[in-house]
């Protein structure tokens, strides 16, 4: 096995701490939040509707499906999203579209940096599929936020030998 090879079997994406780097360094994202696809949808409303501006909203539900090719592990496919959301004023289709393209024009950067990892084979996204890139509208979220949802997949091998420590 080669050192690249271990260092890539250590190293398991984070997509919470990812969008965390991202709140920090992409201008433009005022506030970062984390939730779950099981989060009470009036419980994340609510926080949304506290802030002000754009933001980021990093969703990792710990949803994956599994691939098996006929060899001694299994693929774990994990998926991930960001939305990226700006509040509009109500009864204005103008700044709901002007929020889509902020939204559009930022999961833009983040696929570019999400790239930049995947080639770099850093922060576990070694195993990115840039394939599974996909952007859609999102909203009304919270008080009249409006943006873009951007969802991707993460590909991480797996053995499916059992650990005898966790067997009675």
């Amino acid at each position: 096995m080669s050192t690249n090879q271990t260092r890539r079997d250590m190293e398991t994406y984070n997509h919470f701490d990812f969008g965390q780097l991202i709140a920090d360094h992409l201008c433009g994202i005022g506030h970062y939040l984390k939730a779950s696809s099981e989060q009470d949808p009036e419980d994340l409303h609510s926080r949304i509707s506290q802030l002000g501006g754009t933001l980021l909203v990093a969703v990792d539900g710990k949803d994956s499906t599994y691939e098996y090719r006929q060899a001694s592990t299994l693929s774990q496919v994990s998926s991930y999203c960001f939305i990226v959301l700006t509040q509009t004023e109500a009864g204005n289709p103008e700044s709901v579209y002007r929020a889509q393209l902020i939204g559009q024009a930022l999961t833009e950067e983040i696929i570019g940096e999400l790239m930049r990892h995947y080639e770099a084979e850093s922060d576990g996204l070694a195993d990115l599929l840039p394939e599974s890139f996909e952007t859609h509208g999102i909203g009304p979220m919270g008080d009249g936020y409006h943006g873009v949802l951007l969802s991707f997949d993460v590909r991480r091998e797996i053995t499916y030998s059992l650990n005898p420590d966790l067997w009675r």
